[in-house]
């Protein structure tokens, strides 16, 4: 099973974001990135180097489960 000891490495980096409330969803675009890998096989990985308590869930989360929205236009 894949964990933080045997994750894969992490590529370029491809957007930022700076959350500024407490408790809240942030967004963050990265239409052109998944344009330019359309057909291909990819994977994104989030990373803090912060010590200001950013808190990612996991998918076994019971509540407040990450989400990946794809919107087609």
């Amino acid at each position: 099973t894949l964990n933080h000891n045997n994750r894969p490495a992490m590529g370029s980096e491809i957007a930022t974001f700076a959350p500024s409330v407490s408790n809240s969803w942030i967004e963050s675009d990265i239409t052109s990135y998944v344009q330019a890998r359309l057909g291909t096989t990819f994977s994104i990985g989030m990373e803090t180097a912060s010590t200001d308590a950013y808190w990612f869930f996991s998918k076994e989360s019971a509540t407040n489960k990450p989400t990946l929205e794809l919107v087609y236009q």
